[in-house]
């Protein structure tokens, strides 16, 4: 029985976690682009050791971003394939984020999105197509300066209203070839993706944190059970028998 409900529940959990907060739930709606002040060229790079490795970041901008998260995809993930082949583990997260008349008009309800290595994808229905404005969604990959601000980036899920604030960086690893950042907000294809190096980031509204609950939770029950349903089975093979005499 407890396999059954955790399976149940953990399937409940994942289908709620996939489903975006409505509009009228939304803590802030009104959200505009992004506020970026370019460095100048003089900006010295930075160094960070992270795994084993030597990332040197060259900073662009400053940048401060509020929306919603409407996908996202972590590095760690068995599907991923770009970060195992490159090597490039701080680059934990990528953050699909929308602001502007598709959170303030509840536009991106009506769409979809979905998110793969270093990738974001949107769609819309022709019924809306003509009012929404691609440039009001980013696709963004973060670096965290720290273990407390990787933590804090590690515990963000779809669906949740953030506030990052750091800034647009270009970066190698171990004098490889350098990933750069965009810098503008209307390009598309390769290249057109944020590079974040994150100083400080804030949930303001977390929307899927009970959907994620009933998941963790039931998958914990799913493996306790199996491990109880494992254990009694292993006892009762190693149990001796009586035997007649």
């Amino acid at each position: 029985m407890g396999l059954l409900i955790g399976a149940g529940l953990f399937f409940l959990g994942h289908c709620g976690e996939r489903r975006l907060p409505g509009y009228g739930s939304l803590q802030n709606p009104n959200v505009e682009a992004p506020r970026q002040k370019l460095l100048p060229a003089s900006a010295q790079p930075e160094y960070l050791r992270f795994g084993g490795k030597v990332y040197t970041l060259y900073p662009r901008a400053r940048y401060e971003l509020e929306g919603l998260i409407v996908s996202q995809h972590r590095s760690e993930s068995v599907w991923d394939s770009m970060h195992e082949r490159t090597g490039d583990f701080l680059n934990s997260r990528d953050f699909c984020i929308i602001w502007g008349r598709l959170l303030s008009e509840g536009l991106y309800e009506e769409m979809s999105f979905r998110s793969g290595d270093w990738t974001c994808y949107a769609q819309a229905p022709a019924s809306i197509a003509g009012r929404v404005d691609y440039r009001e969604l980013a696709n963004n990959h973060v670096l965290a300066k720290d273990d407390t601000i990787r933590a804090a980036l590690d515990g963000i899920e779809k669906g949740d209203e953030v506030r990052i604030v750091g800034r647009l960086v270009d970066y190698d690893i171990d004098g490889m070839p350098m990933r750069k950042t965009s810098l503008v907000r209307d390009d598309t294809e390769n290249g057109a993706c944020e590079t974040l190096f994150v100083e400080s980031v804030s949930v303001i509204a977390s929307h899927g944190k009970w959907w994620k609950r009933v998941r963790l939770f039931g998958r914990g029950l799913f493996l306790l059970s199996l491990t109880a349903i494992v254990v009694i089975m292993g006892l009762t093979i190693l149990r001796p028998t009586a035997g007649l005499h």
